[in-house]
């Protein structure tokens, strides 16, 4: 009688996929989002915030670009990063109080919030869509080239009449 071993890693695999974590870096621009949310819910309230409030709203707004960068998302949300570059400039205007426009800046953080998406909770389970490279598409035309579909109608399901079993057996090399 035989006896098939199991390798270490096939019976420590359960146990190891329950202790590896899926994903351990941030969701894609996610310290802008709290950063920009932080602020516009300071500038959703009815007073107009004052030159102080404005520049701590301000060094959020560099705080959650900065995070941007460190984690490498900046290239990848770019416009986002933009917008929030223009509501930076409204809330602090020239540096002396003049030019600020909090109502100028939230529009701008609104717009970078659209640019940026949804947040990832409520984004699980819709699929990302995967585009095709140029590599792919060009094996699947030369596939198709090389495959022609049949034509319908053709019935291509054996007989039953013993012609299916009549192939030449194939040597192995």
């Amino acid at each position: 009688m035989v006896e098939h071993r199991t390798s270490v890693h096939q019976r420590f695999a359960p146990a190891h996929d329950a202790l590896v974590r899926t994903s351990c870096t941030p969701p894609l621009g996610q310290h802008l989002r709290i950063a920009m949310d932080k602020v516009l819910g300071e500038l959703a309230g009815p007073t107009e915030p004052d030159r102080v409030t404005l520049r701590e709203l301000d060094d959020l707004l560099v705080a959650g670009l900065a995070w941007a960068a460190a984690t490498g998302d900046t290239c990848r949300i770019q416009s986002a990063v933009q917008a929030v570059r223009v509501a930076r400039e409204k809330l602090v205007g020239d540096g002396d109080g003049d030019g600020v426009d909090p109502a100028g800046a939230r529009s701008a953080l609104l717009a970078a919030r659209e640019r940026l998406g949804r947040p990832p909770a409520e984004r699980r389970g819709a699929p990302v869509p995967r585009t095709e490279t140029d590599t792919e598409r060009d094996l699947s035309r030369r596939y198709r080239a090389a495959h022609p579909p049949e034509p319908p109608g053709e019935d291509t399901a054996p007989t039953g009449d013993g012609a299916d079993k009549a192939a030449p057996a194939r040597s192995r090399p």
